[in-house]
C-alpha cells in the first residue's frame, strides 16, 4: 500500500459513523487507523504485518473471562510492561515517530495516546474491552465494564489509579488549576474513535511544525481532512501549507 493509498483509505473509513459513537468501543478496531497513519507517514510496512504484531503480543495473555477484571487488567499490564517493557519515551518525548504505530511497536516507547492504544488492542484481542480517556496532559484508558471506574496509565507502566488518585497526582502536578464538577467530568470522559485518531494527528502536526517541517505538517492535515470531513478548517489549513511549500521551492 502506498501513502496516498492509505490517504484514501482513510477517508474511506472517516465517514464510518462507529467513529462517533461510544457504542461501538467493545468491538471497535483500533489498529486498521493507526497502521494507515504510520504508512501515510512513510513506513515500509503493511496493516496485515501491524495487526499481527499485536496478536503476536496479545497471544500469551488468557483470554477475558469477565470473573475479576482487576486480574484480567494485571495480565495484560504484565505482558507489555514487564515482559515486553513497553514504557514511555521521556527522553525524545516530542519526537514523531512516538505517535507512529510502527516504530511504538518495534522500540517500545511512545506517547500516552500510542501506548494507550497498543494496550487497547492488545486487549481487544483477549476480550477485554478498554476505552480511552483524553485526560490532560496523558491519555489514559479504562475498563468499559468497571462498576467502580478506575484508569490506567501507560506511559508509566499501566500504573492503575482510583479516581481520587489521579485527581490528587493532577492537583500535585498543576497545583493552579481549579478544579471543577464540569471539569473533571470532561477530563475523564470516554473519547470516540474519531476523537483519538484526531488527537493522535493533532500531536503529528504541531511536532512537525515545531520542526519547521512543512510537509510533514501537511501530511497530518491532509489525515484531518479525511478523519474529520465536514471541518472546514482543515482543508483551509491544507490550502495554506501548499501555497508556502510551493513559494519555498520556487527559485
Amino acid at each position: 500500500m502506498t501513502p496516498d493509498q492509505a490517504l484514501s483509505r482513510l477517508g474511506e473509513l472517516g465517514n464510518n459513523e462507529d467513529l462517533d459513537h461510544v457504542a461501538a468501543l467493545p468491538s471497535f478496531a483500533y489498529d486498521e487507523v493507526a497502521a494507515l497513519i504510520a504508512i501515510h507517514e512513510g513506513a515500509s510496512t503493511t496493516v496485515a504485518e501491524l495487526s499481527a504484531a499485536l496478536d503476536r503480543l496479545a497471544q500469551p495473555i488468557p483470554h477475558a473471562q469477565g470473573q475479576d477484571l482487576f486480574l484480567e487488567v494485571a495480565r495484560v499490564n504484565h505482558e507489555l510492561f514487564s515482559v515486553h517493557g513497553f514504557t514511555g519515551d521521556t527522553d525524545t518525548y516530542d519526537d514523531p515517530k512516538n505517535s507512529l504505530l510502527d516504530v511504538v511497536l518495534d522500540r517500545r516507547r511512545g506517547l500516552p495516546i500510542l501506548l494507550s492504544l497498543v494496550v487497547m488492542e492488545v486487549a481487544r484481542r483477549t476480550s477485554l474491552h478498554l476505552a480511552g480517556v483524553g485526560f490532560p496532559g496523558h491519555f489514559l484508558v479504562t475498563p468499559i465494564s468497571a462498576t467502580e471506574p478506575f484508569f490506567l496509565d501507560p506511559f508509566h507502566g499501566g500504573q492503575a489509579l482510583s479516581p481520587d488518585q489521579l485527581r490528587a497526582r493532577f492537583k500535585a502536578q498543576h497545583p493552579e488549576v481549579q478544579i471543577t464538577a464540569e471539569r473533571w467530568a470532561a477530563w475523564t470522559k470516554v473519547v470516540t474513535p474519531r476523537e483519538l485518531f484526531v488527537r493522535i494527528n493533532h500531536n503529528l502536526r504541531a511536532s512537525w511544525l515545531r520542526r519547521g517541517d512543512l510537509a510533514g505538517t501537511r501530511r497530518a492535515v491532509q489525515r484531518l481532512r479525511q478523519l474529520v470531513p465536514h471541518d472546514p478548517r482543515y482543508a483551509e489549513e491544507q490550502a495554506m501549507l501548499e501555497r508556502e511549500l510551493r513559494r519555498q521551492s520556487s527559485p
